[in-house]
């Protein structure tokens, strides 16, 4: 019997001059393994279609992961449905399904629930995978503290629109998000585990190019 998949922290980050460019789109930026040099850790390549609009907001554009360095179709990701809806298909290099990622929102009434994601895969169905964004915990005391940083998170705020104003070029963001730790399992155990900036993935469990969908959309929504 073969040996499983060693497991391997990845990250989703900006393009590459170094790379090739894609076969077809533009590339949006890369998948690259974590505490690696860029030039030489490089996965994949993120790929919008040509004259898309990369994501703003709640839209999230079709997109294609294209692997380096052989720059083969590893899988392609559209939104089922408008491009600001809640779920996506992933389909492999042969148009074959792979999988179907969810989101749902998050919502305070009539009880808090944080935002859920959930994949589930055609080679494991009825076996889906669910990630829930930031631990109980953390949203807690986030909560509790909010009395010390909500009046630094409206002061910077200010700043970046007067910035705004006086320089149109300034791109300063200072978005309000709450924590993004996110670890996606099923009944057999976790496959995947985002905390800060990677993202941890045991491929025996989760397919490499659905992850790599996953971490994308994942990504986009922080």
């Amino acid at each position: 019997m073969s040996p499983a998949p060693a497991r391997y922290t990845f990250v989703v980050g900006g393009t590459l001059a170094s790379l090739a460019p894609p076969p077809a789109g533009a590339a949006w930026g890369t998948i690259r393994r974590a505490r690696s040099r860029p030039e030489e850790g490089a996965l994949a390549q993120i790929v919008l279609p040509p004259g898309t609009p990369g994501p703003s907001g709640r839209t999230r554009p079709p997109f294609a992961v294209y692997g380096v360095p052989d720059g083969a179709l590893l899988c392609d990701v559209r939104p089922a449905g408008p491009a600001g809806g809640s779920a996506y298909e992933v389909y492999a290099a042969d148009g074959s399904p792979l999988a179907r990622i969810t989101r749902r929102g998050a919502r305070l009434l009539p009880w808090p629930r944080r935002v859920r994601w959930s994949v589930e895969t055609t080679y494991a169905p009825g076996q889906p995978f669910h990630g829930k964004v930031g631990p109980g915990y953390t949203w807690f005391f986030y909560l509790l503290l909010a009395p010390v940083w909500f009046p630094l998170w409206l002061v910077l705020l200010i700043y970046s629109f007067i910035g705004s104003l006086i320089d149109s070029g300034s791109d300063e963001d200072f978005g309000l998000n709450g924590p993004t730790r996110t670890r996606w399992r099923a009944a057999s155990g976790a496959a995947m585990d985002h905390r800060a900036l990677t993202y941890d993935l045991d491929p025996g469990r989760l397919d490499h190019r659905v992850a790599y969908a996953q971490a994308v959309l994942h990504h986009w929504d922080r």
